[in-house]
């Protein structure tokens, strides 16, 4: 919570003290994560910004066997914070393209009920669970007007995770590498 606010602090003093311009992305979730962003654009060229994006779920498993059948179901939530920027590059009066980074550092939430029971074992592993990533894409930027724009871009997600079992003494890892096309709606202050 204290890096949260601090960075909160950070961004809103730079925005104060600074001549520039806030700009506030949305990203619709077609398959996978939709999302906000929030840029502070100070020299046209190089734009930081943090954002957020979610994912969710929920999974049923209804065993009917009259003798050992059991009802398990599971939501799970993905949030991923990000923090990067853009390097951007114009090429016309509208037009502009850019590279873009990210680093990320995913958090998962949800419960896990076994016949209506809360399964507490799912609530621990989740404690177990690291997650980190980064993305980098390239895409560009279209401004329909000085405060409207519509920018597309396609890139590569890292994700790394990490479960530590020190109970049975064992750790489970998995490096993801997807990539993504997403489409942003843009706002300027």
């Amino acid at each position: 919570m204290k890096t949260k606010n601090l960075l909160v602090i950070v961004l809103l003093f730079i925005s104060v003290t600074t001549y520039g311009q806030m700009s506030f992305g949305v990203s619709p979730g077609i398959i996978g994560f939709s999302g906000a962003r929030v840029g502070f654009n100070s020299d046209g060229k190089f734009v930081p910004y943090v954002s957020l994006q979610y994912a969710g779920g929920k999974y049923t498993y209804d065993d009917k066997d009259p003798d050992y059948g059991s009802k398990t179901e599971t939501s799970l939530g993905i949030y991923v914070p990000n923090v990067g920027f853009r390097l951007y590059q114009e090429r016309g009066e509208n037009f502009k393209t850019f590279f873009n980074f990210g680093l990320s550092k995913p958090f998962i939430t949800g419960k896990r009920f076994v016949d209506g029971e809360e399964d507490q074992t799912f609530k621990e592993d989740r404690k177990k669970t690291k997650l980190f990533g980064m993305e980098a894409s390239f895409g560009a930027e279209y401004f329909l007007s000085e405060h409207f724009s519509l920018s597309g871009e396609y890139g590569l997600r890292y994700f790394h995770f990490k479960y530590d079992n020190k109970d049975y003494n064992y750790t489970e890892k998995l490096n993801l590498s997807p990539t993504f096309s997403r489409i942003t709606f843009n706002y300027y202050f």
